[in-house]
């Protein structure tokens, strides 16, 4: 996406980032990633404003992400938005069951956890990277949840900190609502069925698709909430939220510890098991 006003003109490289990302897969093999490429992409950003953002370039290797930022871009404001925990969980769950998972909660948030949030989580790693490339200063950590909570203030935020009106190029913000526990419970037992009698029609695109479009209808429909909820009971439809196992809360809250020195984070930091530091 491009946008222009006022002789203002944006490069918003999402789609480049996504690009390499598919290109460039994390993998077992040791092999690594084409970080010139990279470069490549970053320097279509000198001497504009440029948005270059993508969630998938948490898994990287950090360290080497914070010297191609410092080498080709090395006045760029960096941002890293974080989500508690268990939120996580809910959303990337729902992606799961919607792509044929058949994980209940409980096997999802325990593999999902040690696997990969534990990683994503590691505010620690993140910070440790661009202090070791010179670029603390240039590091900001933002809640998910105030942008979600009251954008208004999260853009009034943002348009500072960019020293750019971006309310003039950002469209308005829609939050992504999503259908209940139940429903996912439901798509689970489906996808359970159609591994065994129809794993063609579970890998199907015409299933995926309308499994998006219930998925979607559910969650924008709350005053059909009662009958949906009498088709649960029906089919006796039992659920579990998908939580961060117990044993593993020490872990996430020791990597989590510096969002509590960011004012942004203090009406959140009881979703991120983090006490204040006036509490200690």
């Amino acid at each position: 996406m491009r946008a222009q006003d006022a002789g203002v003109n944006i490069l918003y490289g999402k789609q480049l980032l996504k690009g390499w990302i598919q290109a460039n897969p994390i993998s077992k093999d040791g092999s690594t990633p084409d970080y010139e490429a990279l470069e490549n992409i970053f320097r279509a950003a000198v001497g504009r404003h440029a948005i270059l953002s993508h969630e998938g370039l948490a898994v990287y290797d950090q360290t080497k992400l914070a010297e191609v930022i410092k080498k080709v871009l090395p006045e760029a404001k960096i941002l890293l938005t974080v989500r508690a925990p268990d939120s996580f969980l809910r959303s990337q769950y729902k992606h799961h069951v919607l792509n044929g998972g058949v994980d209940d909660a409980s096997t999802f948030s325990d593999r999902y956890c040690r696997r990969l949030l534990l990683k994503l989580l590691n505010v620690k790693r993140f910070v440790n990277s661009y202090a070791k490339a010179g670029l603390k200063g240039q590091l900001t950590v933002l809640p998910y949840e105030w942008q979600r909570e009251d954008y208004d203030s999260y853009l009034d935020f943002m348009t500072e900190y960019c020293a750019l009106d971006l309310r003039k190029h950002h469209p308005s913000y829609t939050i992504n609502k999503s259908p209940g526990p139940q429903f996912n419970e439901l798509i689970r037992r489906l996808n359970t069925m159609l591994v065994s009698n129809a794993p063609d029609v579970l890998k199907s695109a015409e299933f995926g698709r309308l499994l998006r479009m219930a998925s979607m209808s559910t969650a924008q429909t709350p005053e059909l909430k009662d009958i949906f909820n009498v088709y649960y009971e029906e089919l006796r439809v039992e659920h579990e939220h998908p939580r961060v196992p117990e044993h593993m809360w020490p872990k996430f809250s020791e990597q989590m510890k510096p969002l509590r020195r960011i004012k942004q984070f203090e009406p959140y930091l009881a979703e991120y098991r983090l006490k204040p530091l006036s509490a200690e």
